[in-house]
């Protein structure tokens, strides 16, 4: 007999369930004007339903706590990480169009063509630098997958991945 151990969800993980959800209750697909409203709505809330904003803090408090690295806990290899300086220093990126006419879900894979319309040629390397090489596999898998006898030279090396993703996208 085999035991299954379900782990919790991760903070991003309980993101992305409760945004579907939400928006699929609701028959809702722009994700900004969700976002926006459901914000707007919690704005409103808050104001008048004390039992409102101590749900609310408390499953932030949920959130936050799953957040933190485990200090001391006891557990074997459980350790504490420093922030890197690469973590400190975020980049910033500037869009050369307006994000009004392009919908973005932070919850869909890369899209390598769309953020190369977003940051353009110059910015994407740099862009795409900052993503994990996982992330970036499957955005060159679904690139090889759509250009068919085009692969990168490895999919173990970000440098290499992020050459083969510039030459499909940014020829």
């Amino acid at each position: 007999m085999s035991t299954i151990i379900e782990q919790p969800l991760t903070a991003s993980q309980r993101a992305k369930v409760a945004t579907t959800q939400l928006r699929q209750l609701l028959d809702l697909g722009n994700l900004k004007l969700l976002s926006t409203a459901l914000a707007e709505v919690a704005i409103a809330e808050a104001k008048t339903n004390p039992s409102f904003v101590n749900r609310l803090k408390a499953i932030y408090q949920d959130l936050e706590q799953q957040e933190l690295p485990s200090r001391g806990s006891g557990k074997a290899g459980a350790t504490t990480r420093r922030p890197t300086s690469r973590k400190l220093a975020k980049p910033s990126y500037k869009n050369i169009i307006p994000l009004d006419d392009i919908e973005i879900d932070p919850f869909e894979e890369l899209d390598p063509a769309k953020m190369l319309k977003i940051y353009g040629k110059d910015q994407l390397p740099l862009f795409l630098a900052d993503q994990t090489l996982e992330t970036m596999k499957a955005a060159a898998k679904k690139l090889m997958a759509e250009h068919p006898g085009t692969k990168p030279k490895s999919l173990s090396s970000k440098a290499n991945v992020i050459q083969y993703i510039m030459q499909v996208v940014a020829p």
